[in-house]
C-alpha cells in the first residue's frame, strides 16, 4: 500500500493558511470598523468567512457591519447563521434582536423582544441583552423579566416538592414492610418467652419426683441393710 503522506501534509498546511488568513481580514476588518467605515470592514469579514465559514464570530462581526450600513436583512441572515454555528453565543442573539427591532415594525420589534426573553429564560443571561430589551421595550421589559424569573422559580418549586412526594411514595411501602416486620419479630420473640415460661414449671416438678424417688429407693436400701444385719 502507498501512504501519501505529500498530499496529508499539503491539506494541513492549506487549513493552517486559511485559519491565518481569515485573522489577518478579521483583524483588517475590525479595524476598519473601529474606523467607521463599515462598508470595508463588511467586505474585510467576507473575506475572512470564506477562509473560514464555520468560524461564528465573523458572521457576527459582519452582522454588525451591516447594521450600521442599514442593511437589516443581510444582518439578520448572518445573526441566524451565528446562532446556527454557536447557539450558546450571546452575540448572536444581540444581532438578531438588533437587527429585528431596525426593520422598524412593531410586530418585529416585539419578536426582538420576546426573543431576548426567550433567551434569559433560557439561562443565557447577559446584561448586554436586558439593556437592548430595555431600548426595544423600555422598562416593561425588566418586569416582564422578573415576572418571568419568578415564574420559573414557581415551577422548579413544584417540581422539588412533585421529586419528594414521590420519593416518600417510593420508600413508603418498604418502611411499611420493614414495620411490618419488626412487628412480627417482637410477636414471635414474646410467643417464645411466653412458651419458655410454660415449660418452666412442667420441669420443675418431674426433677422433683424423680429426687424423692432417689431419696426413698436410698433409704429402703438402708433400712433393709439395717434388717439384714
Amino acid at each position: 500500500a502507498t501512504v501519501n503522506y505529500g498530499a496529508s501534509h499539503c491539506s494541513t498546511a492549506t487549513a493552517a493558511y486559511s485559519m491565518g488568513d481569515s485573522e489577518t481580514h478579521k483583524a483588517a476588518g475590525n479595524a476598519h470598523f473601529k474606523a467607521g467605515d463599515y462598508l470595508k470592514a463588511a467586505a474585510a469579514y467576507t473575506k475572512a468567512i470564506k477562509a473560514a465559514p464555520e468560524n461564528h464570530v465573523l458572521y457576527s462581526n459582519r452582522a454588525q457591519a451591516f447594521l450600521k450600513l442599514n442593511k437589516v436583512s443581510k444582518a439578520l441572515d448572518d445573526a441566524d447563521k451565528c446562532i446556527e454555528l454557536d447557539p450558546t453565543f450571546v452575540k448572536g442573539y444581540h444581532r438578531k434582536a438588533s437587527a429585528l427591532h431596525a426593520c422598524g415594525e412593531a410586530a418585529k420589534s416585539e419578536e426582538a423582544a420576546q426573543l431576548l426573553l426567550s433567551v434569559i429564560g433560557s439561562g443565557i443571561d447577559d446584561k448586554e441583552l436586558l439593556r437592548l430589551g430595555v431600548q426595544i421595550k423600555g422598562r416593561q421589559f425588566v418586569e416582564l423579566v422578573d415576572a418571568q424569573r419568578k415564574k420559573s422559580g414557581e415551577k422548579d418549586a413544584d417540581k422539588s416538592n412533585d421529586a419528594e412526594t414521590k420519593a416518600g411514595a417510593t420508600s413508603g411501602p418498604a418502611s411499611k414492610e420493614r414495620s411490618d416486620g419488626g412487628e412480627r419479630a417482637n410477636k414471635e420473640g414474646k410467643g417464645s418467652e411466653a412458651e419458655g415460661a410454660q415449660q418452666a414449671p412442667e420441669v420443675a416438678p418431674k426433677t422433683a419426683e424423680k429426687t424423692a424417688e432417689k431419696v426413698a429407693g436410698a433409704g429402703a436400701d438402708k433400712a433393709a441393710a439395717v434388717t439384714a444385719a
